[in-house]
């Protein structure tokens, strides 16, 4: 898993903040450990930016038969009323699946 912390400029002097986290599972173990480091990563950028931080980027780079997996496992972390679907309310959650090569396989612009 990385992390990186992207700025833009927010009006005259202000900055709003990204965080961008990118996901290599190779297997099942390996997903559940980056899903739960995602958390964990969102969680302490936002007691750091709070709500500063208004995107998300989260990328995922894995062979065909972990998209589903990572799907439903998402999915689970943005159940109505998880603490996951709490940090990212009212912030853009951007999703972008990849297989090793680049080559997009799904997209999407999430907001709660």
């Amino acid at each position: 898993m990385q992390v990186t912390e992207f700025e833009k400029k927010a009006g005259f002097l202000g900055k709003n903040y990204a965080l961008g986290v990118t996901l290599t599972p190779v297997d099942q173990k390996t997903l559940a450990d980056e899903l739960a480091g995602l958390q964990l990563a969102v969680e302490d950028w936002d007691r750091h930016r709070g709500r500063r931080g208004d995107h998300i980027q989260l990328t995922v780079v894995a062979d065909e038969p972990m998209h589903d997996r990572f799907e439903s496992g998402l999915e689970a972390m943005l159940a109505a009323g998880s603490p996951f679907r709490q940090l990212v309310k009212g912030r853009t959650l951007a999703v972008s699946v990849l297989y090793p090569g680049g080559r997009v396989a799904r997209e999407a612009d999430l907001t709660f």
